[in-house]
């Protein structure tokens, strides 16, 4: 990109500190790179709000229709999946929030960091999921997956947050 004078890099920063960036003068403040960063917040949310509400609706149908229903459903499975559908639901509802951030990370060029997170994941699973079954069977192992769920969707959020703050390459946030 071009460089800008000292007033332009003030400005630029004055602009982007509005969404608490720490941007070099790399950004034209005329670029719609602000806008687009708006944007891309809103896709992120609108994501895994979206996905949210109608994992949350799907949810809600399986926890209030009446046992034979279920059995008609899932056969001789529903008595098994009866006693697992609470924490499978609640695992599933932190994996639909993280969807947007992750989306955001991806496009942004931050897929480094995305798998940082899933190398996190990975003995975290291993850690928990072997404990919780260990001790209390298929329903710790199924409260183990919404824990895990629940201790990695902060980093999500927290790394889409510094990519907002710290981006690498604002350009790309016009390109996403």
């Amino acid at each position: 990109g071009h460089r800008h004078g000292a007033a332009d890099c003030a400005s630029s920063r004055g602009s982007w500190a509005a969404v608490g960036a720490d941007v070099d003068d790399r950004v034209d403040p005329g670029s719609g790179a602000i806008e687009r960063w708006y944007q891309l917040q809103f896709f992120a949310a609108a994501v895994s709000g979206g996905l949210l509400l109608l994992h949350l609706v799907y949810v809600i149908a399986l926890l209030v229709m009446p046992p034979e229903w279920g059995a008609a459903l899932f056969g001789d499975s529903w008595q098994g999946a009866a006693l697992v559908l609470l924490p499978m639901c609640i695992s599933a509802c932190f994996s639909c929030v993280a969807n947007g951030p992750a989306g955001v990370l991806y496009g942004l060029g931050w897929a480094r960091e995305t798998f940082r997170i899933n190398l996190f994941k990975g003995p975290l699973i291993l850690v928990v999921l072997l404990g919780a079954t260990w001790l209390w069977g298929v329903i710790g192992s199924a409260w183990a997956f919404a824990a895990i769920e629940a201790i990695i969707l902060p980093f999500w959020i927290a790394t889409v947050i510094r990519a907002s703050q710290h981006p690498r390459h604002p350009e790309a946030i016009l390109q996403t």
